[in-house]
C-alpha cells in the first residue's frame, strides 16, 4: 500500500490544500512556508503524535481540522474487514466498493479541539440500501435477504456480495464512517491499519538531550524493520487474546446482573495493548558509557546516512515511508550526494518510500522534475503547491536562493537571503557602486546562518577547484575581537550588527507604520542604539495591527521596492563603509 495523495484542510498554515507523493518526492519552499507542517500533519494522521487546539488554522471559524490520505492498494489485497477471522471471510476493498472513483483507498481523520473525533472511508459507494452494508450487522443483513436466497448466511462477506449481484447499482461519494461503535464497523480500521505503512519522520531539530529525536527514530526504524515480518501474525495473536479477555469479562459481567442488574448497567470492558515496538527500546553507547545521542550533529547524521545505506540493502515486507527534514544538514557536500544516492536507491525499493525536504539545489539537481513539490506562499494565510511540470523553474531557482550551478568562477557566500536582496539591490541602484565592482559577475550563495558561512570558510571545501571563494559576515553580537581568529583577505564583517541596521531609519518608520497599521514603530532608545539592535525581531515583538507578521516575514519586507525607491546614498546609513565592501571584492577578485 502506496501514499499517493494527501489533502489537509484548518491546519496550521494550511486553509486546504492537496499533496500528490510519487516513490521519491522532494519538498521544496521558502522557510515558514509550511514544509515541516506537512510531515507533522502526517505524523499525526498515522498516529505518531497527537493534536493540539492550537493546530487549527488561525483564520478558520471552525474549532476543527481534517486530514485525508489516499493510498494506491495492491491488486486483489486480501484483507479481513470483519470480526471474524478465516479464509472464508477474507475480501478485497475493490469487491466491497471500498475505494474512491480513482480506485484509491481515502481515509478522512476530523479532530475538534486537538482530539480525533471521527475517521471516515471516502468511497465510491451503492446507494440502494438506506445504510451501506458495510456497517450492518449479520441480522440486519440477513433481513436483506429473501426466503429463496441461496446463499451462506453465516458470512457477512457472502451476503454482502450476493446482495451486490442481484442489484443494478447505483453509485455515489459516501464519507462511511468507520469509528462509531453503533454499527459492526468499529474494527475495520485496525484491519486497515495493518496493512497501511509505516511513517517514521526524522526531524532536522537537534534536542541533544538523551531522549535525541534524532536517533530515537533511527532506533525506532531499526526495532519496525526487525519486527516487521511477524507484526502481523503478532497483531492476529493479540487480536484473538483481545477478544478472549473481551468473552471473559463480558461473561462476568452477565454473572453479576444475575445479583444487580443496575450495577451491571454502565459497565463495559476497557482493554488497551501495546504495540509490538513498544515492547523494545535501547540506545548505543561508548565503551565509555558515553550515549551517543550526546555526540555532534554531523555525526548523528552520519549515522542516519549509514541507517538508509543498510536499509537500501535488505530485502523488505512491511512498507515504510521515510520522511526527513533536510537530510544535509551539517554534511559535506560529499556525503549530501551519498545521502541522495541511497535514497533514491531506497525508493526503488516496493517496500519503502521517500519525502524529503531541502534547500539545496545540488539535491534537487539529482532528482526528477516529476519527484519535486514546490510550495509558494501566496500571502500570510494562502499556500499553492506546484507538482512537476507545472513548477516554473526559475521561480524554483530564486526560492532555493542559489543557482543549480555556479554561473563565475567568483563566489560570495552570505549567510541568507536578505543579505543576497540587500546586496542585489545595492548593484542595482548605485552606480558608484557598479563602477568599483559589479556584483552581476560573481555568484551570491545564501548559506542560511553565520555558522553555515564560518564553516564553509575554515574547511574551505571548494580549495582543489578554481572557484574564487569570498565570505560575507553580519557583525551580530559578537565583539571585534572575537573575529580576529578569523580575519583575512577574503572575508568582509559588517561593522553594524547586520544589514538591516543600514537602512535609513525615517523610511522604515514610515514603511512599517503604514505595513503594521500602528501609530510608531522605534522608540527613542532604540533608534539611539541602533547600530547594534536587532531591527527585524523589534519590529516582529511590536503589538501589531490586524495582521500579526513573523521575524522571517518582517526580513522579506526591507526588500520591498516601496522602501528602496527613497533610498539614495545620502540617506543610506555607512555608505563609506558599504564602499569599502565594494573596494574590497575588486581587489579580491581582481
Amino acid at each position: 500500500m502506496k501514499l499517493v495523495k494527501c489533502r489537509i484542510e484548518n491546519f496550521r498554515s494550511y486553509e486546504n490544500i492537496e499533496f500528490n507523493f510519487s516513490a521519491l518526492s522532494v519538498i521544496i519552499g521558502k522557510n515558514d512556508v509550511g514544509k515541516s507542517t506537512l510531515f507533522d500533519a502526517l505524523d499525526i494522521f498515522f498516529e505518531n503524535n497527537k493534536a493540539s487546539e492550537d493546530d487549527v488554522n488561525i483564520n478558520s471559524s471552525e474549532n476543527q481540522f481534517s486530514i485525508t490520505c489516499f493510498f494506491k492498494i495492491e491488486s486483489e489485497m486480501q484483507i479481513n474487514i470483519d470480526s471474524s477471522d478465516s479464509e472464508q471471510t477474507q475480501t478485497t476493498l475493490e469487491s466491497e466498493y471500498l475505494l474512491n472513483q480513482e480506485g484509491l483507498l481515502q481515509i478522512k481523520k476530523i479532530w475538534e479541539k486537538g482530539k480525533l473525533s471521527k475517521t471516515y472511508i471516502v468511497c465510491n459507494y451503492p446507494t440502494n440500501w438506506e445504510k451501506p452494508l458495510i456497517t450492518l450487522k449479520i441480522q440486519e443483513l440477513r433481513k436483506l435477504l429473501s426466503k429463496e436466497s441461496e446463499v451462506n448466511q453465516n458470512i457477512k462477506k457472502e451476503i454482502r456480495n450476493f446482495l451486490f449481484s442481484q442489484e443494478s447499482l447505483s453509485f455515489k461519494e459516501q464519507e462511511i464512517d468507520i469509528s462509531t461503535k453503533e454499527t459492526d464497523i468499529v474494527s475495520i480500521y485496525n484491519r486497515l491499519k495493518d496493512k497501511m505503512p509505516k511513517y517514521l519522520l526524522f526531524k532536522a531539530d537537534r534536542t541533544n538531550t538523551d531522549k535525541d529525536n534524532e536517533i530515537t527514530q533511527i532506533t525506532k526504524a531499526i526495532t519496525q524493520n526487525a519486527i516487521s515480518e511477524i507484526e502481523q501474525k503478532f497483531n492476529d495473536m493479540k487480536e484473538n487474546i483481545l477478544n478472549d479477555i473481551k468473552g471473559f469479562a463480558n461473561a462476568t459481567l452477565e454473572r453479576l446482573k444475575s445479583f444487580d442488574k443496575d450495577i451491571v448497567k454502565d459497565l463495559t470492558p476497557d482493554i488497551t495493548s501495546k504495540e509490538l515496538s513498544s515492547l523494545f527500546s535501547y540506545e548505543f553507547k561508548s565503551d565509555n558509557g558515553i550515549s551517543f545521542n550526546k555526540r555532534g550533529s554531523g555525526v548523528k547524521r552520519l549515522f542516519l546516512l549509514s541507517f538508509f545505506l543498510e536499509d537500501a540493502e535488505r530485502k523488505h515486507q512491511a512498507n515504510m515511508i521515510y520522511a526527513i527534514e533536510e537530510p544535509e544538514t551539517s554534511q559535506h557536500p560529499n556525503y549530501q550526494r551519498i545521502i541522495i544516492e541511497s535514497l533514491q536507491k531506497l525508493a526503488q525499493n516496493q517496500g519503502r518510500q521517500i519525502l524529503l525536504t531541502t534547500h539545496t539545489p545540488e539535491i534537487v539537481r539529482m532528482v526528477n522534475k516529476e519527484n519535486i513539490i514546490f510550495i509558494q506562499k501566496e500571502n500570510e494565510s494562502k499556500r499553492i503547491v506546484y507538482h512537476g511540470d507545472k513548477i516554473d523553474t526559475e521561480v524554483l531557482a530564486d526560492t532555493l536562493g542559489v543557482l543549480p550551478y555556479l554561473l563565475y568562477q567568483r563566489v560570495i557566500f552570505v549567510e541568507g537571503e536578505t543579505d543576497v536582496k540587500f546586496l542585489n539591490n545595492l548593484n542595482d541602484n548605485f552606480e558608484c557602486l557598479r563602477e568599483i565592482f559589479d556584483l552581476k559577475t560573481i555568484t551570491l550563495i545564501p548559506m542560511r546562518g553565520g555558522g553555515n558561512v564560518k564553516n564553509w570558510m575554515t574547511e574551505d571545501y571548494l580549495k582543489q577547484s578554481n572557484v574564487k571563494c569570498l565570505y560575507f559576515f553580519d557583525r551580530d553580537d559578537k565583539k571585534d575581537n572575537e573575529w580576529k581568529n578569523i580575519q583575512g583577505e577574503n572575508l568582509i564583517i559588517t561593522k553594524k550588527r547586520e544589514i538591516e541596521n543600514y537602512y535609513p531609519i525615517d523610511i522604515l518608520e514610515t514603511y512599517f507604520k503604514k505595513k503594521l497599521d500602528i501609530d510608531s514603530v522605534f522608540s527613542d532608545d532604540f533608534k539611539k542604539n541602533w547600530d547594534d539592535g536587532d531591527v527585524a525581531k523589534y519590529i516582529a515583538n511590536l503589538k501589531q495591527g490586524k495582521m500579526q507578521f513573523k521575524e522571517a516575514s518582517i526580513k522579506s519586507m526591507f526588500g520591498d521596492k516601496e522602501i528602496w525607491n527613497q533610498i539614495s546614498k545620502d540617506n543610506m546609513q555607512s555608505f563609506d563603509e558599504i564602499k569599502e565592501w565594494f573596494q574590497k571584492m575588486k581587489d579580491f577578485f581582481k
